[in-house]
């Protein structure tokens, strides 16, 4: 499965706590499943990345970030969706910037939708038919 991760913000520097970004980042770069690339977008008037933000490199094979402003957050996920989809991905990882993730989350949902044959897997792996 070709996997995407993706992250989107708004004026990442007005709105979050450095240290809750560093400890998503840090989660997401920890995860015993490593082959997924990861897209960012932000989405408001300043084009700041996470890297930027956090004034490091993101350890990620590869990243690809977008700077577009847009109306929200629907609009944000909806344009990292499509970019991400028509470049071929099977999976994409939703994540929250204020959130840190257990080392197998990646892993365990792909497990879960490969063992399932579901296409949507969300919190609390509630699964849609």
């Amino acid at each position: 499965m070709k996997v995407a991760v993706i992250a989107f913000h708004k004026n990442i520097d007005k709105i979050y706590e450095k240290w809750w970004v560093e400890k998503c980042v840090l989660s997401l770069e920890n995860q015993t499943y490593k082959d997924f690339d990861f897209f960012e977008v932000s989405y408001g008037d300043e084009p700041l990345s996470l890297s930027a933000y956090l004034d490091r490199t993101l350890d990620f094979s590869k990243i690809y970030f977008y700077h577009k402003p847009l109306e929200n957050h629907v609009y944000a996920m909806n344009f990292v969706l499509d970019q991400l989809f028509r470049m071929g991905y099977d999976v994409a990882v939703n994540t929250n910037l204020d959130d840190s993730y257990p080392a197998n989350r990646i892993q365990y949902q792909l497990e879960f939708i490969e063992k399932n044959d579901v296409d949507l897997v969300s919190s609390n792996f509630v699964h849609i038919v």
